[in-house]
């Protein structure tokens, strides 16, 4: 009796025991599916390893990121060589092994290529999983997606790469503009009286020569000088709507194109104008000059035979496209200049913009400031530009908002008999008596009468007391009235007077202004006979 008791007593026990194991292996079981119902509803990527690196787990938010279907094969690969075929796998299976060896928790963020060709970024936290003798039986990899982030990141990088940029231009033409009035009345002298001597010395003078030399010496000083303030702020403030198309045919048969067919005689122009609007509101001068960068640097590039291609299209950018090219939404149209030469290395590629950057030799053209006039230009037209280059050639895209269609003629030079006078009185006002001495030789020699003055207030005094046909104003004069400040005062005594504006400086705003309350149009010292010729010809015929 006490036996089967016992037996009793053990079966009761046994009993126990298999219910308590079931109750444990149930609320294992459920816990099991918590943390799978909780994985599977989790945004976090999760995967599972085992000891050998194969995929045993990924969560539905890793399929889905990776866009992989649920009945994929990707289950049982080895992880991350069989899994993604991406730049990050090498690092990934790097720490993997590491992760084994040490049993540590590392941390990586890696790029990761989706089915269908796509990049992400993924933050990755590895844990090591180990078994009762402390060996590494599994990994659990929890992966955030840091694709927003990182690309939020690139961006910031982008607009601060921009912003250093578009600084160290800025400086470069506030220095620009703080020399150019001085530097451009010096450069006056260098070519102006060259050209007064030329006029009267005989055609077989030995002195023609060097006379020639010093004038072209000082027109190439004068560029530098026009480059410096074209990357100076406001430079192109001045703009009139004009076809594209004309302004590119234009520069085509200038002679500065021509000259480079003569230094570049195996390297072929083709041109591809099939945009259908080609109006902007536009400074011609500063887009030519931008052309005639672009086609320069092609043709340089090119080591021996090679082709030259400028097209136009047209784009609508809508406003994720625009925000990636820091545009407006909006109607473009696309200026593009390309080349077949060896193209630009990826370091070089980063700083070609930057003033004074340039992988010329020494003797060739440029003084490292052709592009940074291309950028500057092109960001005060309210436009964006973008290059790519590989061995085969580099390709520069322009953006410029269209503006309203309008005819467009090409300009026509006036002949030099047109440019003589019929004894009009021209009043000269500038502060510096060399420039003073220049202009009054220059138009006496064209044939008009001419008075001048060194100040905008002898100005304001002299047009109360004498009447004249036109004023040439400078536009600095310190420290008193500039010439803005002094033809504002003119008009109010003698409304409608013609004038032209003759400075060092760039076409700023105090331009732009003189030019609204009736100024004819702006002249750039130094300048030659002919330029101020046409200029005072032009203002007395409107």
């Amino acid at each position: 009796e006490e036996a089967g008791r016992n037996r009793l007593r053990e079966i009761e026990q046994l009993h126990r025991q298999i219910t308590e194991r079931k109750k444990a292996e149930e609320k294992l079981r459920e816990s099991d599916e918590k943390i799978r119902s909780w994985l599977e509803h989790s945004p976090v990527c999760t995967k599972i390893l085992d000891q050998d690196f194969h995929l045993q787990y990924i969560s539905s938010a890793g399929l889905h990121a990776l866009q992989i279907d649920e009945s994929s094969t990707v289950y049982g690969k080895k992880f991350p060589l069989d899994c993604y075929p991406e730049p990050g796998r090498t690092a990934i299976g790097t720490h993997l092994e590491k992760i084994k060896q040490t049993g540590a928790v590392a941390r990586l963020e890696t790029p990761v290529t989706t089915a269908s060709g796509g990049q992400l970024w993924f933050q990755s936290t590895f844990v090591p999983i180990t078994d009762e003798d402390g060996r590494c039986d599994s990994i659990l990899v929890v992966s955030i997606d840091t694709t927003d982030q990182k690309r939020a990141e690139e961006a910031q990088a982008h607009l601060e790469k921009r912003l250093r940029q578009a600084q160290t231009i800025e400086a470069i033409g506030l220095m620009a503009s703080g020399v150019a009035h001085d530097l451009n009345n010096i450069l006056a002298g260098i070519i102006g009286y060259p050209e007064l001597l030329l006029r009267i010395l005989p055609d077989h003078s030995d002195l023609r020569k060097p006379i020639l030399a010093i004038k072209d010496s000082g027109y190439r000083a004068a560029a530098v000088v026009a480059d410096l303030l074209t990357i100076a702020r406001g430079a192109v403030s001045i703009r009139e709507e004009r076809d594209l198309h004309t302004i590119i045919t234009e520069f085509l048969c200038s002679p500065e194109a021509e000259e480079l067919k003569v230094l570049h005689p195996l390297v072929r122009c083709r041109t591809r104008l099939d945009a259908r609007r080609s109006c902007i509101a536009c400074s011609p001068v500063h887009i030519k000059k931008c052309l005639m960068n672009l086609v320069t640097n092609a043709a340089e590039a090119i080591p021996a035979t090679g082709t030259i291609h400028i097209t136009t299209t047209n784009q609508y950018l809508e406003e994720r496209l625009a925000a990636d090219r820091t545009l407006k939404a909006g109607d473009y149209i696309v200026l593009s200049v390309s080349d077949t030469g060896a193209g630009i290395s990826e370091k070089d590629l980063e700083r070609i913009f930057e003033p004074f950057y340039t992988k010329k030799e020494m003797g060739r053209s440029g003084t490292g400031l052709g592009l940074t006039v291309v950028w500057n230009t092109v960001q005060e037209h309210d436009g964006n530009i973008s290059v790519e280059s590989t061995g085969a050639g580099t390709r520069f895209e322009l953006y410029f908002p269209l503006a309203a269609e309008k005819r467009d003629v090409a300009e026509k030079p006036i002949a030099a008999g047109d440019i003589t006078g019929r004894a009009e009185h021209v009043l000269v006002v500038d502060d510096d008596v060399q420039v003073l001495d220049i202009a009054s030789k220059m138009l006496r020699m064209l044939g008009y009468a001419v008075d001048c003055v060194s100040s905008g207030e002898q100005a304001v005094q002299f047009v109360e007391e004498h009447s004249v046909d036109l004023l040439i104003l400078d536009m600095l004069m310190p420290p008193g009235m500039n010439g803005y400040q002094a033809y504002k005062e003119i008009i109010k005594r003698c409304p409608g007077q013609k004038a032209v504006i003759a400075s060092g400086f760039s076409e700023n705003d105090d331009v732009q202004a003189a030019i609204q309350l009736g100024v004819h149009t702006y002249i750039r010292k130094p300048y030659s006979m002919d330029q101020l010729g046409c200029a005072v010809k032009e203002a007395l015929a409107n």
